[in-house]
């Protein structure tokens, strides 16, 4: 188990310390914090265009980071000589393969965690209607600036900026998180989290189930396809996901090879929550756990098939 985590951590350190996946994160940050002047002008729908909008930007910045994680993981260890001195060791394929993902999936994990407190901090500044709420909009900002300083500081000292970036913002986001949760929206000291719109974390627990799904089959087509391959197949997996239900029952007419195909097909839908289902009540815990076995499973067979890919594979 020691050598499983140690890989793990390293996969997950290499990926902090590629430029492309901070960029990803601050992109993602960075629009989730405008969204709340983009809603003063629905007129009433301020709360729901920011909370849908930013689970969105987490769904879509985070398939580009899953992709290029895989990239920066597996397929450049196989292609720097990495994984084959790895496996030259007593490391098997399968422990190779395993910890590799748990890697990835560390990491969307954490860019989950970033996006769930930025979009916190949004659907907190969007309350106040078509005045938005400055001063959470300020710890925000302040959270952004501060994580940007901090890690120039720690690129100063030697480390890596990419790497020290991803932390600080994670720390800097969570302080501003707690402190704007003390204030109500005319500024006053209120109790911890009463204007928190809580609910958004659970739904970013569904984002980050559909992202490590997402991951696992990135990775089981790195082990075997090029990088600009891994990300054209990626993007048809979600499309086709997405629309799976319409192609393969409205369209081909259902029947048994209709639904072996959208087994076979990720499910997309499960993992996105609406306005209109959260309020009919019906997201509860056992919606979480049926979403959560759904994509337990759906790993499971997409690791299974990667590992059998990876077994005779160049490395």
């Amino acid at each position: 188990m020691r050598i499983f985590f140690s890989l793990t951590l390293n996969t997950a350190r290499d990926i902090m310390r590629q430029p492309v996946i901070i960029i990803l994160l601050t992109v993602c940050i960075a629009t989730i914090g405008m969204l709340p002047v983009i809603a003063v002008f629905t007129l009433g729908q301020e709360e729901r265009i920011v909370r849908d909008g930013a689970l969105a930007s987490c769904f879509l910045y985070g398939l580009f980071l899953v992709v290029a994680s895989s990239i920066a993981s597996l397929s450049r260890q196989v292609r720097d000589g990495t994984a084959g001195m790895v496996l030259a060791k007593p490391v098997s394929r399968e422990l190779f393969f395993a910890a590799t993902y748990c890697g990835i999936a560390l990491v969307c994990f954490l860019f989950t965690a970033a996006g769930g407190m930025a979009a916190l901090l949004a659907v907190r500044m969007a309350l106040a209607g078509i005045h938005t709420d400055w001063l959470v909009g300020g710890m925000l900002a302040a959270a952004f600036l501060l994580a940007f300083a901090a890690a120039g500081a720690a690129n100063y000292r030697g480390y890596n900026f990419c790497s020290a970036l991803f932390k600080t913002l994670l720390l800097c986001l969570l302080a501003a998180l707690i402190i704007a949760s003390f204030f109500g929206l005319d500024g006053q000291l209120v109790a911890f989290g009463t204007l928190m719109r809580w609910r958004l974390v659970p739904s970013a627990f569904l984002v980050f189930g559909a992202l490590a799904a997402l991951s696992a089959i990135a990775l089981a087509f790195s082990a075997r396809l090029v990088p600009a391959v891994v990300f054209f197949c990626c993007c048809l997996v979600f499309i086709l996901g997405m629309i799976s239900e319409y192609l393969l029952v409205n369209l081909a007419g259902g029947g048994p090879l209709a639904g072996i195909c959208a087994a076979a097909l990720p499910d997309w839908q499960c993992f996105w929550v609406d306005e209109a289902f959260e309020k009919s009540g019906a997201l509860g815990p056992g919606y979480f756990l049926r979403a959560g076995g759904y994509a337990v499973l759906y790993i499971s067979g997409a690791l299974t098939l990667g590992m059998l890919l990876f077994r005779n594979a160049d490395a």
